[in-house]
């Protein structure tokens, strides 16, 4: 029984470090985004 838990702690704390990688990539993304547009914005203004 002892395996079993373990191999379910182990299998949420490999969710849970998706979970963190997941949202850091989702922030990375958007302050991607943001400064692409930004970068748009600059560009039309020089137009």
């Amino acid at each position: 029984m002892t395996e079993e838990k373990t191999l379910e702690e182990f299998l949420h704390d490999l969710l849970e470090k998706e979970k963190e990688r997941h949202e850091q990539l989702l922030k990375e993304h958007e302050e991607l985004m943001r400064m692409i547009d930004e970068a748009r914005k600059g560009m039309h203004k020089n137009d």
